[in-house]
């Protein structure tokens, strides 16, 4: 990151490029005064503000019953955290840093319509060597969640291991009672993840197949800029597997790679994502922003839902 700026330096180094700012072997903060003279801070901030709420995971969990009155749009339940304390009304559309904690606590939280983004943090401790000693020391770890209110849903950006400990959170905020009960719906089969990377027209760079033999599973990689799909390679080897008796259609995960321009700042965006058939969720390899999560997330929606219902509303009409 870069200096006062929630930025990935190669993205400001993308920028300036574009706009013919040297940027190899420089200072990122030099490069960054660069293009404030060349008053390009709003672009700047509007990078900023795509990477504040963003992690590399992204998974939706529906609770198991509707949301609780005093979270029945976004108004009311930023009224209970005021009223309940967790924030107050000057901290609403900002971020700060509160004294760490072996507890999640909101760090940063910002209302768009019915969407409200909120970042929380915890103490993590860690150990590291300082010469002939090893030294242990505390850190912040944070992760999001975006809560959509018009879908009760919530959007967990954490790890897969964290997922229980961000969604129990959040629906204590919420004002749930436990025992705390939601469903992971971001489950897709390989053919819905297929049709997922048509839309987004994502290339395959590697898959892991489950292997029902001593060798428990097999994982393939392609080369840069190879869509595995289309490789003929791939091709050979699967079915060389298959005339040995073992099934090559048990997929694990999928790794997708596709270009995405940013609509404001046009800068090129290279994605990289998991697709987890097995746990469900989507991981990016690398930290993206809110405009690509939102891409992915369009994606995800028009199959598992547009398509599904278009299909089952034309079985419908066929049948009568």
């Amino acid at each position: 990151m870069a200096g006062t700026y929630n930025i990935p330096s190669k993205y400001i180094k993308r920028l300036a490029s574009r706009h013919n700012v040297r940027h190899h072997g420089r200072d990122i903060e030099d490069v960054i005064a660069d293009l404030v003279n060349l008053k390009l801070q709003d672009q700047l901030m509007y990078l900023h503000n795509q990477f504040l709420f963003t992690d590399t995971n992204l998974t939706i969990c529906k609770p198991d019953s509707a949301f609780p009155t005093k979270s029945k749009d976004a108004d009311t339940f930023i009224n209970s955290l005021i009223t309940e304390k967790y924030i107050n009304i000057s901290q609403l559309d900002t971020e700060w840093k509160p004294p760490l904690s072996k507890e999640l606590q909101l760090c940063a939280i910002y209302r768009n319509g019915e969407d409200v983004y909120l970042k929380m943090a915890e103490a993590k401790y860690t150990t590291r060597k300082n010469g002939w000693n090893s030294e242990s020391g505390m850190y912040a770890a944070t992760s999001c969640v975006v809560i959509h209110f018009n879908d009760q849903v919530v959007e967990l950006r954490c790890s897969y291991n964290e997922r229980k400990k961000y969604m129990e959170f959040v629906m204590k905020l919420l004002g749930y009672g436990q025992p705390y009960t939601w469903t992971y719906t971001t489950i897709v089969t390989k053919d819905e993840a297929k049709q997922m990377c048509e839309l987004l027209k994502a290339g395959l760079a590697s898959t892991q197949i489950a292997i029902p033999a001593t060798l428990g599973s097999m994982t393939f990689n392609a080369s840069r800029k190879v869509d595995l799909r289309n490789d003929v390679w791939f091709s050979k080897v699967t079915d060389a597997i298959e005339e040995l008796g073992l099934p090559t259609n048990d997929t694990m995960d999928e790794v997708c790679f596709f270009d995405f321009e940013d609509p404001v700042t046009k800068i090129l965006i290279e994605v990289s994502f998991e697709i987890n058939l097995k746990n469900g969720g989507f991981k990016f390899k690398k930290k993206v922003t809110e405009s690509v999560y939102e891409h992915v997330l369009e994606a995800y929606i028009y199959v598992a839902y547009t398509m599904k219902a278009t299909t089952q509303q034309a079985a419908a009409s066929s049948e009568g």
